[in-house]
């Protein structure tokens, strides 16, 4: 995952909800431990709907396996 897409999506986040973790309200002030929490967050947030793609992608195969 590139750094200017996380970059792009945290700066469109709400304030509020930056404000309420305390962190900055730009990317480019966050600290290096929070920009590899982000990167975790995001990362560990892919891989679950990625996963959850695939669990759907074989219901779809046996559904059309039984017709």
């Amino acid at each position: 995952m590139s750094e200017k897409y996380l970059e792009k999506v945290y700066n469109q986040l709400s304030y509020h909800i930056k404000s309420d973790v305390n962190f900055p309200d730009a990317y480019i002030f966050l600290t290096n431990e929070q920009q590899r929490f982000i990167i975790e967050m995001f990362e560990t947030e892919r891989e679950a709907v990625k996963e959850a793609l695939f669990d759907s992608i074989k219901e779809m195969k046996e559904l059309v396996d039984e017709i």
